[in-house]
């Protein structure tokens, strides 16, 4: 007996089918009898979905009906199983069978010599008397079944790469054990075979006594399909683990890992193998022979973890099993900051530090400014001196110096005229003038730069994204490799060939997430947040930032060649109009034609300043201070002064050609930045314009790709493509995935570029600024000819 398949009773995972051609007739309307193999919570799930598949498949063509007279419930022996089918094929109402079990699958692909279509989804794959014919289908008349692959090995290993055990204790469902003989053996077999130590246990419909016999020294437990335990009780189940700490897997799937279970490694099971039936049945009603319908099923793989149990269990997750695996996890657990585009450049330009420290300099040369406006002011003195001196020369003095005097003075002088100082004040101002646009430009920089980082984050969680789409593809083209060769239609080789792919896969994920940290990391600093501070985007895929792009007023100038070409001369003339650097320079400019005014006037124009002063004498002592001196205790002056340096050797001729040579200079520079800032606008908008092409024609190559990659799929499970054709077309899908998703931020960052070649961005104007600029823009182009229609 061969090992058992991981999918025992109900892992099935869809794939799909490109069924052969027949003129096999059945009529337009089809009755369809259903049997099952006993009570289970899961009836009602599967049922209501392959009503719910069948349905949406042949709706508008065909009337298929599921009547309840037609239901034959089994009691999860093999008897009742065999009874039930024979009642519907032999009821004459009925025109298909389908078997939702285990069991009755089971039964049902065992017979011949049917009357009627009966359709067996759920048989395990260790029969071997069950041998497909050459073209793949069951070769016996009117049989369809599907077999499931055999997973139990691979999740064996998968459970180990989340967690080391020493022992296993597997949780058996009572009825499919106890009603299919030789599949628990089966399984045993398996875990000898890998080395493993266990401890079977049976589990029918309640947690409590599972938990109860569950030994003390197994250190984890593995969850076959529970077909008789009801979901509150399965919870229960997870909790029990989870309060000895037991880290668990599940053979069934997603829907065991949201009740609890830590994780599984099969994707959704109901829905795919839903669908599978329905293409099935639909096929059968077109007129194809059931027997000549592929039995070979694709289960495939997607790593599902439950980050809550792992957590409550203390388990550290391996860095590769995060990379991969799609997380459950409580909303308790979401990161708390949230961001959007808006806001983090409104967060950089409040908090990042060259931007602070810029602003600093602002305020630091502003007090300068208020420094040179105070020679203009008048300047007021106020002194006290006290003076000793030898007493033979104040008794000498006859009364004209005490021996000890105390004085105050007071002075005032005020700047009548002075070119020097009036040039000093006004080359301040305008040269502040220039450092606050030199704030302006940092101020216009920065938020740039966090808009390119913030787009980068995004950028890197698509890509990431991608590259674990990829993985699972791989996954899924791993598991249809295995099943070829399991079913002879290929060798070994195409296993370990996507085993390798998937190796180099997982690197290629984990060095996107890597990726995406940094960019995360580039965008914390600019917004001076702690590094690897956690924060989620407001953005989640493509399709909200394209929203964001419709936002920018922008994208309906770039739709031909000429109204790309006026647009770019409007553009030129808002830079030019708006650049922070050009208006720097011009200040600097307005600067130096003023000091070289100062040096031409300097050849001829005197200072003039006045000044005025009074003292007192306060206090006299000691030899001398008895002594009349003729004169009261006040003295007081009035100057007017003028000054004229008439020769400072050559100096100010010096000066002259200095400020002469200078301003020439800067006009030149002048000239050159004007050059770069309309170069920087063409540049932007070209590659701009090339970027917004690019979008539609990356959409397009990757629906192409997909497609492609979709039919490559189909053959290859078909035999009709090799390895090769499936790696190629995988290969070019990626590509194509990759290259639509960085055409997207391509365009955005370039038109990010655009709006700060511009001196602005009509992100961040408000509605009344951002329709000035756009009324302009459709000015412009009303002028050339071309009127706008805004959408």
């Amino acid at each position: 007996m061969r090992a058992i398949s991981v999918a025992v009773a109900l892992a099935v995972l869809g794939g799909s089918v490109l069924p052969a051609v027949s003129a096999y007739a059945q009529p337009a309307d089809m009755t369809i009898g259903v049997a099952f193999d006993g009570p289970s919570p899961l009836n009602d799930a599967i049922f209501d979905a392959v009503q719910r598949e069948i349905g949406l498949l042949v709706s508008g063509r065909f009337q298929v009906q599921f009547p309840a007279e037609y239901r034959a419930m089994g009691d999860w022996s093999v008897g009742s199983v065999a009874a039930g089918i024979d009642r519907l094929l032999a009821d004459p109402d009925v025109d298909l069978v389908l078997t939702l079990g285990v069991l009755s699958s089971l039964e049902a692909s065992r017979r011949t010599n049917l009357a009627k279509p009966l359709v067996a989804p759920f048989v395990l794959g260790f029969d071997d008397s069950l041998v497909p014919s050459p073209g793949g289908g069951s070769g016996v008349t009117n049989l369809s079944y599907l077999v499931m692959p055999k997973t139990f090995e691979r999740d064996l290993r998968a459970f180990r790469d989340v967690v080391e055990y020493e022992r296993l204790a597997v949780l058996f469902s009572a009825n499919v054990v106890e009603g299919i003989e030789g599949i628990r053996e089966g399984l045993e077999a398996v875990l000898q075979a890998e080395g493993i130590s266990f401890q079977g246990v049976l589990v029918r419909d309640s947690a409590a006594p599972v938990l109860a016999e569950i030994s003390g020294d197994v250190d984890a437990v593995f969850v076959l399909p529970q077909v008789q335990l009801p979901d509150d009780e399965m919870v229960l189940l997870a909790q029990g683990l989870v309060a000895r700490g037991l880290p668990s897997f599940s053979l069934l799937g997603r829907r065991d890992v949201e009740r609890g279970i830590m994780a599984s490694l099969n994707p959704e099971v109901f829905p795919r193998i839903s669908r599978r039936i329905a293409l099935n049945v639909q096929n059968i009603l077109l007129g194809d022979r059931p027997e000549d319908l592929r039995v070979a099923f694709a289960a495939g793989e997607r790593l599902t973890l439950n980050l809550d149990t792992a957590n409550a269990i203390g388990l550290p997750v391996p860095w590769r099993v995060l990379t991969e695996a799609d997380v459950i996890e409580s909303q308790d657990e979401t990161v708390a900051r949230q961001i959007d585009l808006l806001g983090a450049v409104s967060e950089a330009m409040a908090s990042n530090r060259d931007l602070v420290a810029q602003r600093l300099a602002v305020e630091s040369g502003a007090a300068g400014v208020d420094g040179t406006r105070g020679l203009l002011l008048p300047q007021v003195d106020l002194g006290a001196t006290h003076v000793t001196i030898d007493e033979d020369r104040a008794e000498a003095s006859f009364g004209s110096a005490s021996q000890r005097t105390l004085e105050a003075t007071a002075g005032i002088s005020q700047v009548l005229y002075s070119d020097d100082a009036w040039t000093g004040f006004r080359v301040s101002q305008l040269r502040q003038r220039a450092l606050e646009l030199q704030l302006e430009r940092t101020r216009l920089d920065i938020g740039q730069d966090a808009a390119t980082a913030y787009l980068q984050v995004l950028r890197s969680m698509s890509l990431e994204r991608i590259q674990r789409e990829n993985l699972q593809q791989t996954r899924s083209n791993l598991e249809l490799a295995r099943v070829r060769a399991s079913i002879g239609q290929s060798g070994p080789a195409d296993v370990l060939r996507f085993e390798s792919q998937l190796a180099i896969n997982v690197s290629d994920a984990i060095e996107a997430n890597a990726l995406r940290n940094v960019a995360e990391i580039e965008l914390n600093r600019l917004l001076h947040r702690p590094l690897e501070e956690d924060f989620q985007t407001a953005e989640k895929n493509l399709a909200d930032v394209l929203a964001l792009l419709e936002n920018q007023g922008l994208n309906q100038y770039f739709g031909s060649k000429r109204s790309f070409s006026i647009l770019r001369e409007f553009m030129v003339i808002e830079a030019a109009r708006r650049s922070p650097e050009l208006s720097a320079i011009d200040a600097n400019i307005a600067a130096q034609e003023r000091v070289s005014a100062n040096t031409a006037r300097a050849m001829w124009l005197p200072d003039l300043v006045a000044q005025g002063e009074v003292s007192r004498t306060l206090d006299e002592s000691g030899a001398g201070s008895d002594a009349p001196s003729g004169a009261d205790d006040t003295d007081w002056s009035i100057a007017l002064g003028l000054s004229f340096p008439l020769f400072q050797g050559g100096a100010k001729f010096a000066d002259r050609r200095e400020s002469s040579a200078e301003l020439a200079r800067l006009r030149i520079d002048r000239q050159s930045v004007g050059e770069r800032v309309e170069q920087r606008m063409r540049n932007a908008l070209h590659l701009a314009g090339s970027s917004h092409a690019a979008i539609e024609q990356a959409r397009r190559a990757n629906e192409a790709a997909r497609q492609s990659l979709a039919i490559v799929v189909d053959s290859y499970s078909q035999g009709t493509n090799s390895i090769l054709d499936l790696l190629d077309a995988q290969t070019n899908s990626l590509v194509a995935e990759q290259q639509e998703s960085a055409a997207v931020f391509d365009f955005f960052i370039d038109l990010m570029e655009v709006q700060r070649a511009a001196g602005g961005t009509l992100l961040f104007l408000d509605q009344a600024k951002r329709e000035s600029f756009l009324d302009r823009c459709d000015a412009f182009f009303a002028e050339q000819g071309m009127p706008i229609h805004r959408r």
